[in-house]
C-alpha cells in the first residue's frame, strides 16, 4: 500500500524524458519513494507511475476520456 505518493499534474502535448526526470528529482529531493505523472494536455488523460525504488521502474496508462 502506498502511504505517501508525490503528484505532478501536466498540460503538455506529449510528455518525454524532461517530464520523467522532473518527477524523479523531486523524487529524490523529498526523499519520497513513489510517484504519479498526470498529463491532461490531450483528449485522454496520461498517467505515470514512477517508483524511485528502481531505476526502470516505470509504467504508463492511457485513459480515454469523453469530453462533451
Amino acid at each position: 500500500m502506498w502511504n505517501e505518493v508525490l503528484v505532478e499534474l501536466k498540460s503538455v502535448s506529449k510528455m518525454g524524458v524532461n517530464e520523467e526526470a522532473q518527477i524523479i528529482n523531486d523524487l529524490k529531493a523529498t526523499g519520497l519513494k513513489r510517484g504519479l505523472l498526470i498529463n491532461f494536455g490531450l483528449s485522454s488523460i496520461e498517467l505515470q507511475a514512477i517508483c524511485s525504488l528502481e531505476p526502470k521502474c516505470i509504467y504508463s496508462v492511457l485513459i480515454c476520456v469523453i469530453c462533451g
